[in-house]
């Protein structure tokens, strides 16, 4: 009798199980996010963790977990569509439900998270650990040249998913594959894992990733180093800290620990979890333990009497004091007055970016603010990318190469990288 309720359909084909899942409410990410204390979301459903379901659980989680047990008993999964129940419990942010197929619906789980379709949307859920305990990193399509669900794992841009506990779920890569096949997996962009996680601004995954021995030196299909593009591709800072709207949601996350017989809240603060500037000092620590030709990594980051303006130069106008710092533990205090064709000097740009931070230290070091000529200083304040201070998420790596102060300019940038058609004050002034 209980069985055929179970398998019973209403007028629109959906059984009491499936209903369970669709009436579940979506979970607001302002909400507590409830854990259970005394073990990890891998050992939820074991019997050494001991936790009261009653509170951890929703009510419509909880009879998902019964209704999910009992199928598992009686073996009769096999009616249930596991993918259309997964994809309904990542749109309404819900992980518990997703955990509970994983672990009583185990062969219908691995066969579902094969789906391109679903591991796309686990790369782009701010569900609190989805993608390190549900993505299949073998099956996310992430070498083959395209779209790749790992590669924005390992991203995270904006810290959009929250700080992962591990990036254990990654070993198996390097377990299948050699180092060399992972520097040459490219996604559509021409960057690798390295890259990703460098223009996502998380230093523990650069961690990880050179630590299990990716390559620092491999470049992107542009050509570009992971160094330079820790710098270029981080967005301008207030003084060493990342603006406030950087990221998408809350920097604040809220937990509710559980057991069997009490709960704790806990607020974690993810505002450091998300750090460019001390990727820069990851990144030069490793390239000063390489034996490779210093001088050209010195170029790069101040090119004496060129045109363009070295990594030091825009590291100064972006406020990263940290590669500030360890390029001249590398070099000397030298680089520091590093000027280039126009005498631009590192200094100055800090000065006109308002990076005080910056401009006290290098004062420290001795190192004089100096105007350049005034061609280049027009030029320069005419070039002042301070689009930041828009309110609204866009690509910020659209912005790159443009200032506020083209007007005509700006404006047409603008539209294209947010599909809004405004103008910019002027923040600067030439004294």
């Amino acid at each position: 009798m209980f069985e055929d309720l179970l398998q019973q359909k209403d007028i629109y084909g959906r059984t009491s199980f499936e209903l369970a899942f669709e009436a579940m409410p979506e979970h607001d990410l302002f909400e507590p996010f409830k854990m259970p204390k005394n073990c990890s979301l891998n050992d939820i459903f074991s019997s050494t963790c001991k936790t009261n379901f009653s509170v951890l659980l929703s009510p419509h989680e909880y009879v998902i977990l019964y209704l999910s047990q009992h199928f598992h008993s009686h073996k009769n999964f096999s009616f249930i569509n596991v993918t259309d129940l997964l994809i309904t419990s990542i749109k309404k942010s819900r992980i518990y439900p997703i955990l509970t197929l994983k672990a009583y619906a185990s062969d219908e789980f691995q066969t579902a998270v094969t789906n391109p379709v679903l591991s796309s949307m686990i790369s782009e859920s701010p569900i609190p650990f989805l993608a390190e305990h549900i993505l299949n990193i073998y099956s996310s399509s992430f070498c083959n040249g395209g779209r790749s669900p790992l590669h924005k794992v390992v991203q995270n841009e904006r810290n959009r998913q929250w700080e992962f506990a591990s990036y254990s779920f990654m070993d198996g890569l390097f377990v299948n594959y050699s180092i060399i096949y992972l520097d040459n997996c490219y996604d559509e962009d021409g960057y690798n894992l390295l890259h990703r996680s460098i223009i996502g601004g998380h230093p523990k995954a650069v961690r990880y990733l050179l630590e299990n021995g990716m390559n620092i030196l491999q470049k992107t299909k542009a050509n570009q180093s992971a160094l330079t593009l820790s710098i270029l591709l981080a967005p301008y800072t207030r003084n060493g800290s990342i603006p406030s709207y950087y990221t998408n949601y809350s920097r604040f996350h809220s937990y509710k620990l559980v057991n069997q017989t009490e709960t704790a809240d806990i607020l974690f603060d993810h505002n450091g979890t998300v750090n460019f500037d001390g990727i820069t000092s990851i990144l030069l620590m490793h390239l000063g333990n390489l034996q490779f030709n210093r001088t050209k990594l010195k170029q790069v980051i101040c090119p004496y009497n060129s045109d363009d303006l070295g990594l030091i130069h825009i590291a100064s106008a972006k406020g990263m004091l940290s590669f500030i710092k360890s390029s001249k533990d590398l070099f000397g205090d030298e680089i520091l007055k590093c000027r280039n064709k126009y005498e631009v000097i590192p200094i100055y740009l800090a000065y006109i970016y308002r990076q005080t931070n910056v401009v006290q230290w290098l004062e420290k070091m001795n190192c004089a603010f100096q105007r350049p000529d005034n061609t280049s200083e027009i030029i320069i304040v005419y070039n002042l990318v301070e689009n930041y201070e828009l309110s609204f998420l866009y690509d910020r790596k659209c912005f790159t190469h443009f200032g506020q102060a083209f007007k005509q300019l700006t404006r047409n940038q603008i539209f294209k990288c947010t599909g809004k058609d405004l103008r910019l004050p002027i923040f600067f002034k030439i004294r």
